[in-house]
Formats: structure tokens, C-alpha cells, sequence
């Protein structure tokens, strides 16, 4: 029985160099083909919350401009990736997005005006691209409102 105990320990070497390089091939192959599936849903969700997070802010400076019965102004500078809201030459919030996504204005220059009735004097069109991905955002003239529609 001593004998078998001994031979059962010389057999217990462990795994080779060999079947480590092979087993951390296998896992460094199935990593890479995860990163290829999740990089185009990283990139859907990053346009995807900056859209989510302007809405939240437009209606911010639209509520602003009624409580304080005073004009506001939401500007987009698209060579510093930023937009900010203004009331009384004083900055509101001033926000960054990812350099990746690219505001363009159709009608005249990037910005918006909010009146004391939270309303929108001017119609305004924006795109706004992300890689493959472009989106109409549509101010209407009147009550402020506005849409998101993807192109």
C-alpha cells in the first residue's frame, strides 16, 4: 500500500508549459471575439445617453426660463465639445460630451433662446453623428418642444 501511495504522488506533476500556453490561447481568443461583439454597442450607448442626458438639460433650461420669467440661451460649441445654458450673461451648467459626436446646426447659429414663457421663437434643426450613427434633434416654433428622430 506504501508503494501505491508513492507512485500516486511521482504521477501528480501538475499541468506542462504546454497546456498552460494552450488553455490562456483559448481564453485570450474567446476575449477578443467578446470586444469585437461589445465595442458597436459601447459606441450605440454612448449617443444613446448623451441624447438622453441634452433632453433632461433642454427641459431644465426651458424650466428655468419660466420660474425666472426671464430669457435663457442653450448653446452648442462644437469646437470645444461643450454646451452651456446662459441666463442674465451668467453660465448655468456647461456640460462636455465625447469629441466622437458631432453637432451641426441646418438654420443659423448653435443655439437656442428660450423666452419667459419657456417657448422657442425660432425653429431650429440640428444633427447630430456619431460614427454610422446620425440623429435629427427638431425645435418647433411655439411651446418649446422638441424631438429626436433617428435618420
Amino acid at each position: 500500500m506504501q508503494s501505491s501511495l508513492k507512485s500516486y504522488k511521482r504521477n501528480q506533476r501538475g499541468f506542462t508549459l504546454v497546456e498552460m500556453l494552450i488553455v490562456l490561447g483559448v481564453i485570450q481568443v474567446m476575449t477578443s471575439i467578446s470586444l469585437l461583439v461589445v465595442q458597436p454597442l459601447i459606441e450605440q450607448y454612448r449617443i444613446q445617453f448623451f441624447l438622453k442626458q441634452l433632453q433632461t438639460d433642454l427641459f431644465y433650461m426651458q424650466q428655468v426660463a419660466m420660474t425666472q420669467t426671464d430669457r435663457a440661451t442653450f448653446t452648442f460649441d462644437s469646437t470645444t465639445s461643450t454646451y452651456y445654458a446662459v441666463q442674465r450673461n451668467e453660465i448655468l451648467f456647461e456640460k462636455s460630451y465625447d469629441s466622437s459626436i458631432i453637432i451641426s446646426s441646418v438654420s443659423g447659429p448653435n443655439r437656442v433662446r428660450y423666452n419667459s414663457r419657456g417657448n422657442i421663437s425660432q425653429g431650429k434643426t440640428f444633427f447630430v453623428r456619431s460614427g454610422d450613427t446620425s440623429y435629427r434633434l427638431v425645435f418647433q416654433i411655439g411651446r418649446g418642444r422638441f424631438y429626436v428622430e433617428k435618420l
